[in-house]
């Protein structure tokens, strides 16, 4: 098995790149190592910057944003009779998640080009993302086919209330403190008259 190579063949569409992937409980946990590493790095850089509070509130979201998909996907594949194959998939998923920043080096590249082309920047950046977005889902079918034997239309049925799911879980947060306390105030006091003009001149 080689870890390396797997994420090589998946990233080009290549299905048989799950082998290389083990489909053990030590393998699986292993895979959450990279991104769990990321998060708390991450945490304790925003302690050191701002306080304790918001660290443990950056390590918490990344941890939801991390797990969400892990159970979403085992309890589908598990009604859908796929959960002896889920192990390999799951491990597949957190290393293909780990090597995503490289895939931004050539949503860079064609942000550059169409820039060149007379595009603007933030509207070259937007196609970037939706093209990227495109990619990460279409790699996600790619996995969910291969990694648990589903058929085209119910891998897309899998990836689709995967993303969803943990879009939900992720924003709901913000929706309900959205609901409980309202929009934030964004309007500004009024600027007091100038000398000239509170004098009439």
């Amino acid at each position: 098995m080689n870890i390396l190579r797997g994420i090589a063949r998946l990233a080009r569409g290549r299905g048989e790149g799950m082998v290389e992937f083990p489909a053990t409980v030590a393998g699986f946990l292993l895979s959450l190592t990279p991104t769990l590493g990321y998060a708390l790095i991450t945490s304790a850089a925003v302690v050191s910057q701002s306080d304790a509070g918001a660290g443990l509130l950056w390590l918490l979201f990344s941890l939801v944003g991390l797990l969400t998909p892990t159970v979403l996907s085992h309890a589908i594949a598990r009604r859908w009779n796929r959960e002896e194959d889920w192990l390999r998939y799951a491990t597949a998923y957190n290393w293909v998640q780990c090597a995503l920043p490289l895939a931004g080096i050539p949503m860079l590249f064609a942000i550059k080009v169409m820039v060149g082309f007379g595009l603007t920047v933030g509207a070259a950046a937007q196609f970037g993302l939706l093209g990227l977005f495109g990619y990460l889902m279409w790699l996600s079918w790619v996995m969910a086919r291969a990694g648990l034997d589903l058929s085209r239309g119910r891998a897309v049925r899998f990836v689709v209330l995967v993303t969803l799911g943990t879009y939900g879980v992720v924003s709901a947060p913000g929706w309900v403190s959205a609901a409980i306390y309202g929009p934030e105030a964004t309007t500004e006091p009024a600027a007091e008259p100038s000398d000239g003009v509170a004098r009439g001149t």
